[in-house]
């Protein structure tokens, strides 16, 4: 008779080292992917329209709300 508790699939966890290094590149990707969203709202902050009264231009000149 073979015994049949050896044949069981065991599930390896990743290390904690591994996980801690996983998160900490995901919030630095985090940061930097948000860190460029306010980089192209600061860059973006000029807007022309045109209306029936010519063109008027709305600057957004608040750049210390976004540091």
């Amino acid at each position: 008779m073979e015994n049949n508790t050896n044949t069981a699939k065991t599930i390896s966890t990743p290390s904690s080292s591994t996980v801690l290094r996983t998160v900490l590149l995901l919030l630095r990707v985090l940061t930097f992917v948000f860190l460029l969203i306010a980089l192209i709202v600061i860059v973006l902050t000029k807007e022309t329209s045109e209306t029936s009264f010519g063109e008027s231009e709305i600057k957004f000149n608040d750049i210390h709300a976004f540091r």
